[in-house]
């Protein structure tokens, strides 16, 4: 009963108790230890931008508290949930390349692509096109869902059949001048009604805690800038050291080393597509998961896993910038995770479907 009064029924019922069934810490290391370097990398990328440097330095001992009212957080949340999201599907499109061989980002390429599949010249690729294609993929009949998710990922205008203009838009025609852009910029520092968002102004007083216990007060924008120099030091040497050791990197999720470069992996080619593409890759999310989305950023301002008391809207919070990093993370898993099963549809079963 009290399910039923929270909204927690049917289908976004079932995926909330599924993605809810973890504690965050459990599904972080969870996903760390099973997901491709290349979708954790994004993932950190997202999350390093949007926190920037400030952050808990553990080697000085500080922890820097940030202040955030309950209608921010949950508006955070449910952006990087849907950011998640996207990443899956963006994940998907770079593994669909790598299946049908397309070794350059090009409308030539897409369209000989097109033609292989739509085996009987009709204009439109089919259902029974798609298990054949498939089928060459997995040396026998691929499970169901894969054909449903690929017809249902492409197919805009739910005809049952893909034309051209929806393969070419699904797939995204990368700009390559774009294509070194941060995925933070082009992604989570836009805003819901597709404007761009600026760079929050910082001022006013930051409290640093200290190892011995004590605190003291800096000037927030000093005390940033300082961070920031430092992080982009720290962020050039690591960059360094990643491009030698993900040179030979494959691209995502079973495919084999040595897939062709996506012009920077996956945030780069998030950073790649047009904003029309970008929306692409989200235009198809169920009404279910975005309940279960809604569920999910009420159970963050309810207290979460740990009951650690309920965030009203107008209400202001002191967050460890440590945990409020690891609360992106989480969100931005949940949104992967949505993606996954939403394809799959394995959380039905407990439905009796």
């Amino acid at each position: 009963m009290a399910e039923q009064n929270a909204g927690i029924v049917g289908e976004s019922g079932a995926l909330f108790r599924l993605m809810s069934s973890m504690t965050p810490s459990q599904v972080i290391t969870d996903f760390l230890s099973s997901a491709q370097p290349l979708v954790i990398n994004a993932m950190s990328d997202a999350v390093g931008s949007l926190i920037g440097g400030m952050g808990t330095n553990p080697a000085m001992g500080v922890d820097v508290i940030a202040k955030v009212k309950g209608e921010k957080l949950g508006a955070l949340c449910f952006q990087l949930q849907m950011t998640g999201y996207m990443f899956r599907n963006a994940e998907y499109v770079l593994a669909l390349k790598e299946l049908m061989s397309i070794e350059s980002h090009s409308v030539a390429e897409y369209k000989k692509a097109f033609d292989k599949i739509d085996a009987d010249n009709s204009g439109y690729i089919e259902r029974d096109e798609i298990a054949s294609m498939l089928r060459e993929v997995y040396g026998g009949d691929a499970p169901a869902f894969e054909q449903t998710t690929f017809l249902k990922f492409f197919d805009a205008n739910n005809d049952g059949k893909i034309s051209w203009e929806e393969f070419e838009k699904g797939l995204g025609v990368v700009n390559q001048e774009r294509a070194a852009g941060a995925v933070a910029n082009n992604i989570l520092l836009e805003g819901s009604d597709g404007s761009s968002l600026e760079e929050p102004a910082v001022s006013g007083i930051l409290n640093v805690s200290l190892d011995d216990g004590t605190s003291i007060e800096v000037e927030a924008q000093d005390y940033i800038n300082t961070l920031k120099a430092e992080a982009e030091s720290l962020k050039a040497a690591l960059a360094a050291e990643s491009r030698d050791s993900t040179a030979n990197m494959g691209l995502t999720a079973g495919l084999d080393p040595g897939s062709p470069d996506a012009g920077g992996g996956l945030g780069g080619y998030l950073a790649s597509l047009n904003k029309e593409n970008v929306q692409a890759l989200t235009e198809g999310i169920t009404p279910e998961v975005i309940d279960t989305m809604k569920l999910l950023v009420k159970f963050v301002l309810d207290g979460g896993p740990d009951k650690a008391g309920k965030i009203e809207e107008d209400q202001e919070v002191d967050i460890p910038v440590g945990a409020l990093r690891q609360l992106c993370l989480w969100q931005l898993i949940l949104g992967y995770r949505l993606r996954e099963n939403e394809a799959k549809g394995d959380y039905k079963e407990s439905l009796g479907r």
